[in-house]
């Protein structure tokens, strides 16, 4: 018998050979969608009218239903910050809405957006090369919109990656961004095109509705 050649190996942690013997228990479409609805109706974001027409059209996989885009002045980016808590904190919102604009065009109508990656797989990426590969490949980056929204529902992507919203631009050509500070939501803007392993970009693959 021959010993095979020692060589380097990534270790496997417990939590991931544990998770090998559970099998996940994931949502339905209706239940993932209705759970979104009662979020926003909660907040006073959305009405069960304006989702119900969606209803028809719920898939298997990652969707999120993007409720009609309101006007973001400061008052109002402040307020849906405040909505987003992680911890026993809420957010803060630190950008001049004055200066916010959207540079990819996106529905401003209630949408699912289908096919959702929220960023992770687009980690320690420049957020310019980001929205050139997402657009290339045919699918939609998020403006700060999108990115409240996601946030709102699933607010402990923020304990995973940060999130660069990239369909948006501020002052100077900065990236707005979701992140936490001092374990705190914010909404900011990235000085600089770096990548950064704990940033990423998030997208759709299509949309229903908008």
């Amino acid at each position: 018998m021959t010993a095979s050649a020692s060589k380097s190996v990534m270790p496997v942690p417990f939590g991931q050979f544990a998770a090998l013997m559970r099998t996940p228990v994931l949502p339905t479409p209706q239940q993932l969608f209705d759970y979104q609805v009662e979020t926003l109706v909660g907040h006073k974001l959305a009405k069960y009218e304006e989702a119900d027409r969606f209803r028809n059209h719920l898939m298997v996989g990652a969707f999120l239903f993007v409720p009609a885009h309101p006007k973001l002045d400061n008052a109002t980016l402040e307020q849906l910050m405040a909505l987003i808590v992680i911890n026993g904190k809420s957010g803060k919102n630190y950008l001049d809405a004055d200066y916010l604009k959207d540079e990819v065009a996106i529905p401003t109508n209630a949408h699912l957006m289908v096919s959702v990656e929220d960023g992770n797989a687009r980690r320690n990426i420049r957020p310019s090369d980001n929205r050139k590969a997402i657009l290339a490949e045919g699918r939609q980056p998020y403006n700060v919109w999108r990115g409240i929204v996601h946030v709102l529902y699933f607010p402990e992507v923020l304990q995973h990656h940060y999130l660069d919203l990239v369909a948006s631009r501020c002052e100077s050509g900065r990236w707005p961004s979701l992140f936490l500070y001092g374990g705190q939501p914010g909404l900011g803007a990235v000085w600089d095109d770096e990548a950064y392993s704990k940033w990423g970009t998030p997208s759709c693959g299509s949309v229903v509705g908008g």
